[in-house]
């Protein structure tokens, strides 16, 4: 097996067990990772194989170092954020047919695909990002007012303006972890928005799962993108959020 094949293998399993320690709870991302080590190791033995010497620059200064950004971001950024990247990944891998034979079939795949999944990378995969280390980083004296709105419009609004619980509610967020549903949905959801008084407002759902009758953290939306957090479901039931 080739080395570069062992050094991603090795790096994957230190990742995994960093995982384990801080979200060893998230069945959806273990498998995840576990399915990324396995296939891209796969992969790169059989490309290394077939191609030779000649795919290395590529394997190396190209695909392993995505491979692991992924494998990374998988452990902090919700599984959708990664999937850009992920597929940004087989796309290089592709692209060594064309490095080393030129082959024309691999050429249009790659002119024509490469426009469409850089985009998807920049415009959601690190747009996402940003967005969460800037929650995970937001400092509770810059926010104005945090405002919760219940989804099924039975309850009006609550806005929150004061000092002690915006801070619990920001600190509550810093903490932020990914999370991977199993067939499960989300309920007793709050429309919640953070304003600072510099930058856009942050947006999110705020919820815990339909299949917890006794619910231990709550479950986040951004959009498709999901996460948990254990101290935000008491901190909202204290500062005007409404999930039981």
């Amino acid at each position: 097996m080739s080395y570069d094949v062992w050094v991603f293998a090795s790096v994957s399993f230190a990742i995994l067990l960093l995982r384990i320690v801080l979200d060893g709870w998230d069945q959806g991302g273990l498998f995840l990772h576990v399915w990324i080590s396995v296939v891209g190791s796969v992969a790169l033995h059989k490309l290394i194989a077939r191609y030779g010497p000649r795919s290395l620059p590529v394997v190396r200064y190209a695909v392993l170092p995505l491979g692991m950004f992924v494998l990374i971001a998988n452990v902090f950024f919700a599984a959708q954020i990664v999937f850009p990247f992920l597929a940004l990944a087989a796309l290089v891998a592709a692209a060594i047919p064309v490095w080393v034979e030129d082959r024309r079939v691999y050429v249009i795949l790659v002119v024509l695909l490469s426009p469409l999944i850089v985009a998807w990378c920049v415009f959601y995969g690190v747009r996402r990002m940003v967005t969460i280390v800037r929650l995970r980083t937001l400092d509770p004296a810059e926010v104005t007012y945090v405002r919760f709105a219940p989804a099924d419009g039975r309850q009006p609004p609550a806005m929150i303006r004061d000092p002690q619980r915006i801070s619990a509610i920001v600190r509550a967020l810093h903490d932020l972890t990914p999370y991977s549903p199993n067939h499960e949905s989300i309920r007793d959801a709050s429309a919640v928005e953070i304003v600072p008084r510099s930058g856009a407002p942050i947006r999110f759902s705020a919820g815990v799962s339909d299949r917890q009758e006794s619910p231990t953290a709550s479950w986040i939306e951004f959009g498709v993108d999901d996460y948990r957090s254990e101290a935000l479901l008491r901190t909202l039931r204290e500062s005007g959020g409404k999930p039981r």
